[in-house]
This record gives C-alpha cells, sequence and structure tokens, in this order.
C-alpha cells in the first residue's frame, strides 16, 4: 500500500463518496503522536465524556504463531459525526528470535477507522505504532489525574 498524506480535519467525516482511506505509516504517526500530544489526546475525549468501558469487548483467539487480538471502538465526534474502528494486532513472540539481524516485530497490526452516514473507510494506521504511543499515554495520563492536587486533596478529606 503506498502512502498517502494523512488526515488533516479538511476532509469532513460525513462525506458520502467513497474515497480511498488514508494509510497512516508508523512514522506518521510517531510525527503526528509525539507522548505530549497523545496525553492531551486522551485527556481531551475522555473529558468530553469517552467511556471506554461502553465499548464492545476485546478479543484474543490463540494463532499457531501466537496470539491475533480485536479491539473495537465507537466514538460520536461532536460536529464530525460517529467514527468507528478496531485495533487488529498480532502477537509473535517467536518473532523476536527471527533469523534476520533486526529480528522481527513481536506486536505487529493496523487500526481500521471508518466513519460518517455509510460507515466508509475512513484511514489505516500502523498499529503497532499506535500501540507504543498509546500505551505509554495512558500510563502518563493516568499519573497526571493521580497526582492532580485537587484529586489528592480530594481523596485525603
Amino acid at each position: 500500500m503506498k502512502p498517502v498524506p494523512r488526515p488533516d480535519g479538511s476532509r469532513p467525516f460525513t462525506s458520502s463518496a467513497p474515497e480511498t482511506p488514508y494509510w497512516v505509516g508508523a512514522q506518521d504517526v510517531r510525527a503526528a503522536l509525539t507522548p505530549q500530544k497523545a496525553v492531551s489526546a486522551l485527556r481531551g475525549v475522555l473529558d468530553a465524556g469517552f467511556n471506554p468501558e461502553h465499548d464492545a469487548d476485546r478479543s484474543r483467539m490463540q494463532t499457531p504463531g501466537g496470539t491475533l487480538m480485536v479491539m473495537p471502538s465507537v466514538l460520536d465526534l461532536p460536529e464530525k459525526g460517529v467514527v468507528m474502528g478496531a485495533k487488529l494486532l498480532t502477537l509473535t513472540p517467536a518473532n523476536a528470535a527471527a533469523e534476520t539481524p533486526e529480528g522481527r516485530p513481536v506486536i505487529q497490526g493496523l487500526y481500521q477507522l471508518f466513519g460518517g452516514p455509510h460507515q466508509a473507510p475512513l484511514a489505516v494506521l500502523d498499529g503497532a505504532a499506535l500501540t507504543a504511543v498509546r500505551t505509554p499515554a495512558v500510563s502518563a495520563l493516568g499519573v497526571e489525574l493521580l497526582l492532580d492536587p485537587a484529586r489528592l486533596a480530594e481523596a485525603r478529606a
């Protein structure tokens, strides 16, 4: 798949015309989502009322080489509409010892984003890069929230 420009907000999610989804590679994910931006984005979506507990269940399936994981989610974005997607990841422990000088990634995957009234494919992102940004961002946000002076005072009361 040939990389194409990442979404910049100029194309509304409500477009009814089928278009080729954007490809957002690992380098683009890392450039767009610095750790600070990832924490800020998570805080913003949670503050806006998103509750990941309301998402569909994640699933795991053992495969001959490891595990296939499916992580779906739906989000209603004000003024942009509903978007939904699923991260598909493979976890293949044997890849770390693959017979190449650099080995192979243990975690590989994609995130497929859909949206608009026709639930059209909008973007495909490198899932491993997204995971590498998201996981520490969740931890960092958790620490920020725990260290928030107002929350600490509330907990002590």
